[in-house]
């Protein structure tokens, strides 16, 4: 069963995507589809549909006038502030034990073990989904950023009521790389186990590659800009006290959603 509660394999899909800080303007483009390439006239459609998103977006910004900017500021004020009670439900939910050093694709990471903290009481999704796993995060240790992140559902969670349900044994991976210089972006998500769509209970094997990352011109502006990178992940770790013997190591910034974050993101891709 795919993540939409349809059964079967469903299609293996190859994506270019083009990032924008306006999701109208993003572009996801399929380029093959179980390992075709995707007629002409196909890739054609697309690349029309993005331009008439982008088009509408220019129309809507250029008819905005002071009333409509301070509506738009306030909305993303708005979307902030929920993102920061999404991160503090998470922190709020988890345990969190820096366990060991260990060697991982030629670098030093300090592993950190995670778990449901005694009688948390999550409010978000993001939380009831953190309140059912425990796992472990290995961070590079010279970096500070998360590379790796294996997670085991230990409970049951439900979606919407009765609408879907996760079961207890459910095992996540995440995986993540510096692509460019102090640039981290993910590279790998499974989710495999077991999942209710409605009344079908079905097992669950999902897989997100990404790979291939390069720096494009700013979609923002008329002209390319050299300078412009993909932006980097703020996935990171929560502020502890914790230490390894002879190091300086710390987690920092208040920010543990690596894998309940990049979970939305593999579903919604």
């Amino acid at each position: 069963m795919n993540p939409f509660g349809r059964m079967g394999t469903g299609d293996t899909l190859l994506l270019e995507v083009r990032p924008s800080s306006n999701p109208q303007r993003s572009q996801r483009r399929v380029i093959e589809r179980n390992g075709l390439p995707v007629p002409k006239h196909e890739l054609d459609r697309q690349d029309a549909e993005h331009r008439a998103r982008v088009l509408e977006a220019q129309r809507r910004d250029a008819q905005e006038d002071q009333s409509d900017r301070d509506d738009r500021a306030r909305d993303e004020l708005l979307a902030r502030r929920r993102a920061q009670m999404v991160i503090a439900d998470v922190l709020d939910t988890l345990h969190f034990d820096i366990v060991r050093r260990e060697m991982r694709d030629g670098g030093s990471t300090v592993v950190v073990s995670f778990s449901p903290r005694p009688g948390a009481k999550p409010t978000t999704r993001q939380g009831r989904i953190a309140k059912v796993f425990r796992g472990h995060a290995w961070v590079h240790e010279a970096s500070r950023e998360v590379v790796h992140v294996e997670a085991r559902a230990i409970d049951d969670v439900s979606f919407g009521g009765f609408i879907a349900k996760l079961y207890e044994g459910t095992h996540a991976v995440v995986e993540r790389r510096e692509i460019d210089p102090g640039i981290w972006m993910p590279t790998h998500l499974k989710l495999s186990g077991e999942v209710r769509a409605l009344f079908r209970r079905a097992k669950i094997d999902y897989v997100v590659e990404w790979f291939d990352y390069q720096q494009i011109p700013n979609p923002e502006s008329q002209s390319p800009n050299p300078n412009f990178q993909l932006p980097t992940s703020n996935f990171q770790l929560p502020t502890s006290n914790f230490q390894l013997p002879t190091s300086n190591f710390q987690l920092s910034n208040p920010k543990m959603i690596i894998l309940f974050g990049i979970w939305d993101l593999g579903l919604g891709v």
